[in-house]
């Protein structure tokens, strides 16, 4: 199988459900703005050495793929409980930062602003979500959840030195 097709070129795509659509399309914005979101994940991860962090990341990743997959209209949905283990991680990170005591400005470690440009992509792909039909509710309350935890986990980092 080729990895180019030219299907595309007319600027219409087909989404996974078989759906013809024009690229011009709000669920194309989500789909670029997950990607984005795994590529800065993926760049953070270059500079990440703390275990639990790298694991997290790679938990991230595996979700804003099955978003993906809910988005352009596959028979798949998230997990019933990813919100729930996601505030679990959130929970966990706030108490090994010492908790919240506002936003960080500017951070010194490289891995800490990674973590928070990929929250920024992340909090983008939420706004895509709230504005195109496909996914539902659930994606929106992820990708939310996501964000909060990428900035206790950039929150984390700083405060670890890492």
């Amino acid at each position: 199988m080729k990895l180019y097709t030219g299907m595309g070129d007319g600027g219409e795509s087909n989404l996974v459900c078989k759906k013809c659509v024009s690229k011009c399309d709000a669920v194309f914005d989500l789909l670029g703005d997950l990607d984005e979101s795994s590529a800065a994940l993926c760049a953070a991860a270059t500079f990440i050495t703390d275990g639990m962090v790298e694991c997290d990341i790679a938990f991230l990743q595996e979700i804003l793929i099955e978003m993906g997959g809910v988005a352009a209209g596959a028979t798949v949905s998230l997990p019933a409980d990813v919100v729930h283990r996601l505030e679990e991680k959130i929970d966990v990170y706030q108490a090994k930062a010492g908790g919240f005591e506002g936003f960080v400005t500017c951070y010194k470690t490289r891995g800490a602003a990674m973590v928070n440009l990929a929250r920024a992509v992340v909090r983008r792909a939420e706004r895509s979500a709230v504005g195109c039909c496909y996914g539902g509710k659930s994606l929106q309350i992820t990708l939310n959840r996501m964000s909060d935890l990428l900035f206790a986990m950039s929150t984390y980092l700083e405060k670890s030195g890492v």
